[in-house]
């Protein structure tokens, strides 16, 4: 059984969720982590998107 969000494909400003397939709005510098459903945070660190758990307990 495929994933529900595996379908999902990002257009240009958008990135994929490197655990869950989610298609999300690419932050710009400046704005606050994107933060996935499944637990992933988001973040441009010079530019250049980041990804880390974290863990909200």
């Amino acid at each position: 059984m495929s994933h529900p969000h595996a379908a999902a494909k990002p257009h240009e400003g958008q990135f994929t969720c490197q655990i869950c397939a989610r298609v999300h709005d690419q932050p710009r510098a400046g704005d606050p982590p994107v933060i996935c459903p499944c637990g992933w945070w988001y973040h441009l660190d010079n530019g250049r998107l980041v990804g880390a758990f974290r863990n909200p307990f």
